[in-house]
């Protein structure tokens, strides 16, 4: 836990630096991987979170103009969650930025321990994913 404690503490420095959040980010990851827009629905599925949760960061990420909230004229039930030109150059700049800042941090192991850590934790992903019926 405390090796999780301190590099989530890094990263939210990080991405502060592009007024971002962890959970921001979370969500422009997934809008960013559907092709730019994804139901708000879909968003709290694919992040493990509860509806609130992301009504929350939503309107934080559409206050600052990363997103916009669209409703299809064929089912008004649905939320859209679409990215701003905005939102797309802020998720690559920070996105730079952490994977510069994450390479800077693990620096110090050799190469085949960065393979052996990435099999490692995907392993456990894999693991916890299929015993939590994820």
């Amino acid at each position: 836990m405390r090796t999780f404690a301190l590099i989530a503490r890094e990263t939210d420095r990080t991405l502060a630096q592009w007024g971002l959040t962890g959970p921001q980010l979370g969500v422009l990851d997934c809008v960013v991987a559907a092709g730019g827009r994804l139901p708000m629905s879909q968003i709290g599925e694919r992040l493990l979170v509860t509806g609130p949760s992301i009504t929350g960061v939503v309107d934080r990420l559409e206050r600052d103009g990363l997103v916009t909230r669209e409703r299809p004229a064929d089912d008004r039930r649905v939320v859209l969650v679409c990215l701003t030109e905005a939102g797309r150059q802020t998720h690559a700049r920070a996105c730079e930025t952490l994977l510069a800042r994450i390479t800077e941090l693990m620096a110090f192991m050799q190469p085949e321990e960065h393979e052996t850590l990435a099999r490692q934790l995907e392993r456990i992903h894999l693991h916890l994913k299929e015993g939590l019926s994820l």
